[in-house]
C-alpha cells in the first residue's frame, strides 16, 4: 500500500475515531472546566497535542497493518463512499453512531447479528447470479437509499423463508 493511502487512511480514522468517541459522556460543566483550562495547559505544554495526534496514528497504522487485504479494500471504500456524503448524510450519520453507541451492549450485540443475518443473506444470494448479473445487481442495490435497501432484504428474506418452507 503506497504511503499516501495509509496517510489518508490514518488521518480518516483519527478524526473519526475522535470524533465519535471523544466526547461521549462529558457534561455541559465537564466541557467548560476542559475550554478554561486549556491556555492554562497549552502554555506548560506546547507541543503536547502533536505528540498524541502522532500516537493515535502509530496506533492506527499498526491496526492497519495488521488487517487483511480484503479488509483494507472494505475500508478504502467505505472512506470513498463518506467522502461523496452530503454534510446532511455525515450529520445522519453521526446521529445515527450516537445512538448506536448509547445503546446498551446487549442491543448493540442484537443489531450487529442482525446486521450480519441480512448480509449473510444478501452475500448467499448475490453468490447464486452470475458473476455479470451479480456486479450489476450490486451496482443496483447499493445506488438504492436506505429505505429501498431494507425493502429489498425484506423481500429476500420472506422469499428464503418461503423457499425452506415444505
Amino acid at each position: 500500500m503506497n504511503k499516501f493511502l495509509v496517510r489518508y487512511y490514518l488521518v480518516f480514522l483519527t478524526t473519526f475515531s475522535f470524533s465519535v468517541f471523544s466526547l461521549k459522556g462529558k457534561t455541559e460543566s465537564s466541557k467548560s472546566d476542559v475550554v478554561s483550562k486549556r491556555p492554562k495547559e497549552s502554555k506548560k505544554r506546547k507541543g503536547a497535542a502533536f505528540a498524541k495526534v502522532g500516537d493515535e496514528e502509530i496506533r492506527m497504522l499498526r491496526r492497519l497493518l495488521e488487517l487483511p487485504p480484503e479488509r483494507l479494500k472494505m475500508l478504502r471504500r467505505t472512506i470513498e463512499r463518506l467522502e461523496n456524503y452530503t454534510e446532511e448524510e455525515r450529520k445522519s450519520l453521526k446521529e445515527k453512531l450516537t445512538h448506536f453507541n448509547n445503546r446498551t451492549p446487549e442491543e448493540r450485540s442484537r443489531n450487529i447479528e442482525d446486521l450480519m443475518r441480512r448480509h449473510a443473506l444478501l452475500k448467499e444470494h448475490m453468490e447464486r447470479l452470475s458473476p455479470s448479473e451479480r456486479a450489476s445487481r450490486m451496482k443496483r442495490f447499493q445506488s438504492l437509499n436506505l429505505i429501498e435497501k431494507k425493502r429489498f432484504l425484506d423481500d429476500l428474506s420472506n422469499n428464503n423463508e418461503e423457499q425452506k418452507k415444505p
